[in-house]
């Protein structure tokens, strides 16, 4: 994750820090030289977040694991949320839901649905293939 900070470039590392490249004085055509600055990231405080407040969003994959953690912390900067289910009959009453709610619109999707086959390709069968690429990929362009 790159991000530009005082004019350098600094790439996050891990939670505990930042590793900023900045253009040394002493470079030369051959072998530009950077220097390395390795300090603790900015400190993040529930104020310093970005708000969402308004912000209207469906999170699909959000009944548990990361779909889950990206709909709670949404909710926790403000945003209003629909968790969505992959059932054909709930997903019918989430669309009728968002209409009522919200006029039909949305200020934002996160897409966060997918599968695997978790076996060696040569055992997978014709139906998980499928399966696999209405999931990871139909689904991306129906939504």
């Amino acid at each position: 994750m790159a991000r530009t900070r005082h004019g350098a470039h600094s790439v996050f590392l891990d939670p505990n820090f930042w590793l900023t490249l900045a253009p040394s004085c002493r470079q030369s055509a051959l072998s530009p030289a950077f220097a390395f600055d390795i300090s603790a990231p900015p400190a993040m405080t529930s104020t310093s977040r970005w708000s969402l407040q308004g912000f209207k969003a469906v999170v699909t994959g959000s009944t548990q694991g990361l779909g889950l953690a990206v709909a709670k912390e949404m909710l926790q900067l403000g945003a209003e949320v629909v968790i969505m289910s992959h059932k054909p009959a709930e997903v019918e009453v989430l669309v009728a839901y968002v209409e009522k709610l919200w006029g039909g619109s949305l200020d934002g999707l996160v897409n966060n649905v997918g599968t695997n086959v978790r076996k060696p390709i040569h055992e997978a069968t014709e139906g998980e293939y499928y399966n696999m690429m209405r999931t990871n990929l139909d689904s991306c362009w129906f939504l």
